[in-house]
């Protein structure tokens, strides 16, 4: 899990992600993500991203472009595609992640940040 900047055109807010991963091939990562953002209405975010392994430094450092769908709910629910890049460090037993996207239909720009196990 980690933490979700979200810079939406409407609005700002800081949130809580939870983030489940699973290999589909050598070179292919599902992701999927719940971030729950601290506002005043009800926001939340669910997001499933198809991640290509791109560069991998000595299975210490890897960047893996990404593109997948998202759904956002606050006074509305807009579904949308996003694209983004992801830069993982790895550790013994885990590893930390940091990834920027950016959400199309709404023009929302997220900065994600955390730990997976």
């Amino acid at each position: 899990g980690g933490l979700a900047y979200n810079s939406d055109s409407l609005m700002r807010a800081m949130g809580v992600q939870a983030k489940f991963s699973g290999s589909i091939s050598e070179k292919f990562v599902v992701h999927a993500a719940g971030t729950y953002y601290f506002r005043k209405a009800t926001y939340f975010a669910i997001d499933a991203d198809l991640h290509y392994q791109f560069i991998n430094f000595n299975d210490l450092f890897r960047i893996n472009p990404f593109a997948g769908i998202n759904l956002t709910r606050t006074t509305k629910t807009n579904t949308s595609l996003n694209l983004g890049v992801s830069f993982l460090i790895f550790r013994e037993n885990f590893h930390y992640y940091i990834e920027p996207k950016f959400i199309i239909d709404d023009s929302q720009f997220v900065l994600a940040l955390g730990l997976m196990i």
